[in-house]
């Protein structure tokens, strides 16, 4: 019984040996594979000195593992030879080593038929592309030799002979009619264009008052009237039309007028924010229209001022009395109109029935508070060629604040005849009042004739 057991114990013995002999035979196959790609890869000699060590070193061991197997195989029950074992040994080796170089290379084979069925197909075009550089080359040395010899021939012809053979230009006669009304089409167009766009812009970049809605929209004044500028085919009519227009002033300051309570005599203040707007004409045309009428009239105005009576005004305006002031640094504090009459003795402010006040231009004078909140109707004149600036509409505001909320009406000068239109209605004293629209009578609306 105990050699029965001792037989089965070396016989498991035996076949451990033998798995372990196969494990460490696929471990050297393995490195052997491993060995060979690195060599035909061409790797760096120290990983190929790591790779021979393993195999040298695996290759070692299997050789124990094969002595190891044969002393346990040399009873009755294992291999009968041990040359039989070692030229086994050789050959397992040797064929394992054959196998892993010929997969290998296989392995290259199948890259390299990859690369030469890509690569195949380039050799004939490559030669179709070299033909066609040929070709060309030889054309391009046929057209160079052909330059040169023209070039050659002209420097010939022209040191053998000094004329030129130039053709001359052949110049149409007549010029295409289809041509021609395009041209003339397109510059119409394109005229319309710049002269509409000229047009617009010029409107556009023009800050001139120019127009009465213009006038009052930029200033806030209230116009009562609009004297035109005569100038071309209109001067004729210039008697006609300033007939017109001081009229319509004169029945615009009578309706205003009316609806005040204050006595006579009543005072009216004729003003501008700038010099050379035109008050002194619109003044003395004024007083003179009332004079006419029947009114004792007096014109008080700045010394600086220069009365320039016309045809129109000369009759009206012998009956006026004009007395001119001295514009000093108390102006300013002028209490009351009646002052400005010092050394006129005959007749007294009192025997007037209107007072016709022409102050200097609030620009160059400080506003006589005083005046302005005891005048009946103030008087504004703009020239509609001026640009109304910040500085105009800040003196127009102060003074319109120092007539304590005065009747202050504008008067437009010089406005072109082409832009003169139907102007809004002045707002009287008994418009603000909110008097019924029955009581008040109509403002003059001046229009060009």
């Amino acid at each position: 019984m105990a050699s029965l057991e001792k037989r089965m114990k070396d016989r498991a013995n035996y076949l451990t040996t033998s798995n372990e002999l196969r494990v460490k035979r696929d471990e050297l196959s393995a490195a052997q594979v491993q060995l060979a790609n690195a060599e035909v890869m061409g790797r760096d000699a120290k990983t190929l000195d790591a790779l021979r060590s393993r195999v040298t070193r695996l290759t070692t061991d299997v050789q124990a593992v094969v002595q190891k197997y044969y002393g346990e195989g040399s009873s009755s029950d294992a291999m009968p030879q041990e040359s039989l074992t070692n030229e086994w040994l050789g050959k397992v080796l040797a064929a394992d080593e054959s196998a892993a170089r010929l997969e290998v290379f296989e392995k290259r084979l199948r890259e390299y038929d990859a690369s030469f069925k890509k690569l195949a197909p380039l050799g004939p075009q490559l030669t179709h592309l070299s033909r066609e550089v040929q070709v060309a080359e030889e054309e391009y040395k046929a057209v160079l030799n052909g330059l040169n010899k023209a070039k050659l021939e002209q420097k010939s012809v022209e040191m053998a002979s000094p004329i030129n053979s130039i053709d001359r230009p052949d110049f149409p006669q007549k010029a295409s009619n289809v041509t021609r009304w395009l041209i003339i089409a397109g510059s119409f167009m394109v005229m319309l264009f710049l002269g509409i766009f000229v047009l617009a812009l010029r409107t556009w970049m023009n800050n001139r008052l120019q127009n009465p809605s213009r006038t009052e929209q930029i200033t806030g004044l209230s116009l009562a009237a609009a004297f035109p500028l005569m100038q071309g085919r209109f001067v004729n009519r210039l008697k006609s039309v300033k007939h017109s227009m001081v009229e319509q002033l004169r029945s615009a300051i009578v309706v205003e007028l009316s609806q005040q309570s204050r006595p006579q005599p009543y005072l009216i203040t004729i003003l501008s924010t700038r010099p050379a707007q035109g008050k002194t004409w619109v003044g003395t045309a004024l007083s003179a229209k009332f004079a006419a009428a029947g009114h004792r009239v007096a014109y008080l105005y700045p010394e600086t001022s220069v009365l320039t009576p016309d045809a129109t005004t000369s009759a009206g305006l012998s009956r006026v009395q004009a007395i001119s002031y001295p514009v000093q640094d108390d102006f300013v504090d002028t209490q009351r109109a009646e002052v400005l009459f010092d050394g006129q003795t005959d007749p007294v402010p009192t025997d007037y029935d209107y007072i016709f006040l022409e102050l200097p231009s609030l620009m160059e004078t400080a506003i006589p508070a005083h005046l302005a909140a005891q005048s009946n109707v103030s008087l504004v004149v703009v020239d509609a060629q001026a640009v109304w600036t910040k500085t105009d509409q800040s003196l127009a505001d102060l003074y319109r604040r120092a007539s304590q909320r005065g009747c202050v009406l504008g008067v437009l000068n010089r406005v072109d005849m082409v832009l003169m239109d139907a102007m809004p209605q002045p707002e009287t004293s008994g418009q603000r009042l909110a008097l019924p629209a029955s009581t008040t009578p109509a403002t003059a609306v001046v229009k060009s004739v």
